[in-house]
């Protein structure tokens, strides 16, 4: 099975903007959970096995824009999104209105790879196989 979930006009979350605060990466983690209640819930399939996740964001760089590195996408956003339930750090987690994989601990995920492309549009898409397929 295969799910391509694709983030219209949305800019690749950097790791300048999550690294190293948690305010920070929460606020970003929130905006990405709207995204994909917009934009996922219609792609929406609950894995049961493990799976391998592809990221590909895909950067404008008309004028004097710039791709960013790939190194620089924070796939750690993109991969949370998917995942069932929502830690808190104090009360118990609470379970994601959309939501693809129980949980992104190896059991079930797999692998995660990422792409930066030059384009002339901002977009992300996230395609979701499973290993049970392969």
């Amino acid at each position: 099975m295969q799910v391509k979930i694709e983030l219209p006009d949305i800019k690749a979350v950097s790791r300048n903007d999550t690294t190293g605060h948690y305010i920070k990466y929460y606020q970003q983690l929130t905006l990405a959970e709207q995204w994909m209640w917009t934009f996922g819930k219609r792609y929406e399939h609950h894995f049961e096995g493990q799976v391998d996740v592809i990221i590909t964001a895909y950067y404008d760089t008309r004028g004097n824009k710039k791709c960013a590195d790939t190194p620089n996408i924070d796939d750690k956003i993109f991969t949370d999104v998917l995942i069932r339930y929502k830690r808190q750090k104090k009360d118990k987690p609470i379970e994601r209105g959309v939501w693809f994989i129980e949980d992104d601990n190896p059991k079930y995920l797999r692998s995660v790879t990422k792409f930066a492309i030059a384009s002339d549009h901002f977009a992300v898409e996230i395609v979701i196989n499973s290993v049970d397929d392969e």
